[in-house]
């Protein structure tokens, strides 16, 4: 399978992406997200959005940053969002900052020359968060969650943390992977599409091994998928020993699915990143320290028993 170029441009699900990087150690994972759309077709006229990806250089970052930048939101206690007039930055005290220009559909990042988080973080704040927030003004919502299948049904998980534990068990239960770290989601008029990613999480430089079955999209037949998304799974954590889950009822379901939506910051347009407003699927939260795969099982079996939880707009 063909690289990214370093200079180079993607079909990402039909909008045409160009990430040109200058910092050597992020590259394998770059490759490891974009080389599969790569592969396909190039997509004809304007670049949907691009980005670049720097060494950290104090001069070049100062030119970059106006005085005028006001803090609007706080990520958590290393992080923080500035924005003035059609620009915004993300300045992360353990890998660097990165600016979205919105008019311009462009970003720049500069990483640190001794980043303190792994690559894998590296690549998700300066080029997927980014990247998200510019491609849902294009119509596509990119954001960190699993999505799952099994037949025609497909559902979205929203989980905080790591799901590696229920993965494996709903892979030995028949399910496939649509997207295993970053789900991206296309809108339509009645439905919400979940389209095919690659992972991130293994390393990028050691080989899949044979046996990894349906965790691993590397093709572009698994790239390809558009399914429906019937259900979503909030899961949040508890103190229960027994893992529980309840069908959330229309009138409650929009704002709990807007609460843990993730990206939800900052207001980087007149609307902050939230679920599509032609939603109509399933959501079930779950209130344990680790969600149950078979509740799912049983979910996905009797869809006329989970009923519709955020309504048509």
């Amino acid at each position: 399978m063909p690289n990214v170029p370093e200079q180079g441009r993607c079909n990402l699900h039909g909008l045409a992406v160009r990430v040109e990087n200058h910092c050597p150690s992020l590259q394998p994972w770059l490759d490891r997200f974009f080389a599969p759309f790569a592969a396909t077709p190039q997509v004809g006229g304007l670049i949907a959005t691009s980005g670049i990806v720097k060494p950290f250089d104090a001069l070049e970052v100062l030119r970059n940053v106006t005085p005028l930048a006001a803090p609007i939101a706080r990520v958590d206690d290393l992080a923080e969002v500035f924005a003035s007039d059609e620009r915004f930055w993300l300045v992360h005290e353990h890998w660097g900052i990165c600016q979205i220009n919105l008019l311009k559909r462009q970003w720049r990042s500069w990483l640190l020359p001794t980043p303190t988080v792994e690559p894998v973080r590296q690549l998700e704040g300066a080029v997927l968060w980014p990247l998200a927030q510019l491609l849902k003004m294009r119509g596509l919502e990119l954001i960190p969650a699993l999505s799952i299948q099994k037949d025609d049904w497909a559902a979205l998980i929203l989980c905080p943390w790591n799901l590696e534990p229920e993965i494996r068990r709903l892979e030995i239960d028949g399910y496939c992977v649509i997207a295993r770290d970053w789900s991206i989601l296309r809108a339509k008029e009645h439905r919400v599409d979940l389209l095919g990613m690659p992972p991130l999480r293994k390393n990028p430089l050691t080989a899949p091994s044979p046996n990894s079955g349906l965790l691993e999209i590397v093709d572009r037949q698994r790239l390809g998928i558009a399914l429906e998304c019937q259900a979503v799974f909030i899961i949040e954590p508890g103190r229960r020993t027994v893992t529980r889950g309840r069908t959330l009822s229309p009138a409650e379901a929009p704002a709990i699915l807007r609460r843990a939506w993730p990206l939800n910051y900052p207001p980087i347009d007149a609307a902050p990143a939230a679920p599509p407003q032609s939603w109509r699927a399933t959501a079930a939260a779950s209130a344990s320290n680790s969600p149950n795969a078979k509740w799912i099982s049983c979910s996905s079996s009797n869809r006329r028993s989970a009923a519709a939880a955020a309504p048509k707009k």
